[in-house]
């Protein structure tokens, strides 16, 4: 287990790494991005990527900010007190495909660097990323997400809907937010329970 300080000088050498990352960019037509909150956290979420809208540095920073801050608000937390990041690395100036694949290294480094007992996956495509990521499931079984808890030997994962999701769908509010407290009832749960 890596202490504060061991945490924090890896993740600036996987920062370093990421800005010099060229899988699917010209170098300069990118910003590089990486997570943000407290490394010694043991909740993480993770959101799919950072849109070129968000505020600098700041996952689920456009539209979805007020409802991801809900959750945090419901789960007794805040920015400062989880780790929050996304799949892609950078913000994407032109568009591309494949580059969840190509930025799933850099997340697994940055999960072990973390080592969160409980991470949070927002929507489809990054539950389908991390699941692979982890071999937890075959590539054609769709885990739902709903609440829904997978426990990995190293971690436990839970699936959720994005929070764009109350923003697209209001109807969806309370639906999504009685998810929210089935999540704080896991997160409190030992690890593997």
């Amino acid at each position: 287990m890596l202490i504060a300080s061991q945490k924090m000088t890896r993740l600036t050498t996987l920062a370093t790494k990421i800005t010099k990352c060229e899988k699917c960019f010209v170098r300069n037509e990118k910003i590089w991005f990486t997570g943000v909150g407290n490394p010694a956290s043991k909740l993480m979420f993770i959101g799919e990527a950072p849109s070129i809208h968000r505020d600098f540095n700041l996952p689920f920073g456009m539209k979805s900010r007020k409802v991801f801050e809900e959750i945090l608000t419901e789960l007794g937390q805040t920015r400062e007190t989880v780790w929050t990041t996304n799949v892609v690395k950078c913000i994407r100036l032109h568009k591309h495909t494949g580059i969840l694949e190509k930025c799933v290294p850099y997340l697994r480094e940055e999960i072990d660097i973390i080592n969160p007992e409980s991470i949070i996956l927002f929507g489809r495509e990054v539950v389908d990323t991390v699941m692979q990521m982890f071999t937890v499931k075959p590539s054609d079984v769709r885990i739902p997400l709903n609440g829904h808890c997978v426990n990995h030997k190293e971690y436990r994962f839970i699936t959720m809907y994005h929070p764009m999701t109350v923003i697209y769908h209001p109807e969806s509010r309370n639906v999504y937010f009685n998810i929210v407290k089935k999540i704080e009832t896991l997160i409190q749960r030992p690890k593997g329970a």
